[in-house]
């Protein structure tokens, strides 16, 4: 329920970038892969080098920090007491490993987002401004915590270099 209420909220106030892909209705990996290919496309007709990095942020679901999120929901425009029931969720959890049969001890988790689980699409969230930093000419494309950054130009030189000041601004 909480997971179709988020979707709806989240493709009702447009929050997501249209080149922000997973765990959206018609944002899948094969969306991503066309309009990946699409640029391949377009920059090979035009002649233009390419040069595309691939992002992983290590860890993603295992260091969201739940007041980040919290943060960023309200700043989307979530109502507090959405934002407190993330919070809620995502803070003060018990869990337990089964493996071989056995079942470890229980410890308690204030950081990360189970994944699978459709909290993720508030890690989305995180990523939110990253659009805003791409500088022009420069196309990135985000599906879950990966991340790619797409640039073509004529000369190959001005492609090294504004992906080269892409990944710095993203880095900081």
């Amino acid at each position: 329920m909480i997971c179709r209420w988020l979707t709806d909220f989240f493709l009702k106030e447009n929050i997501f970038h249209p080149h922000h892909f997973g765990f959206l209705p018609f944002r899948s990996c094969e969306s991503l892969q066309m309009v990946f290919f699409n640029i391949l496309l377009k920059a090979r007709s035009n002649k233009e080098y390419i040069i595309a990095a691939s992002l992983d942020i290590s860890s993603a679901y295992d260091s969201v920090w739940p007041d980040g999120v919290v943060y960023k929901a309200l700043q989307i425009g979530l109502s507090g007491h959405t934002a407190r029931w993330i919070h809620e969720f995502l803070t003060n959890r018990t869990l337990q490993v089964r493996w071989s049969g056995k079942l470890s001890a229980s410890f308690t988790s204030n950081r990360g987002v189970p994944q699978g689980c459709c909290i993720f699409r508030t890690f989305s969230v995180y990523l939110h401004d990253l659009f805003e930093i791409i500088p022009p000419g420069v196309t990135c494309l985000i599906y879950a915590d990966d991340i790619f950054i797409i640039c073509s130009d004529p000369s190959l030189q001005n492609v090294k270099t504004k992906l080269q000041i892409t990944i710095q601004k993203i880095q900081i």
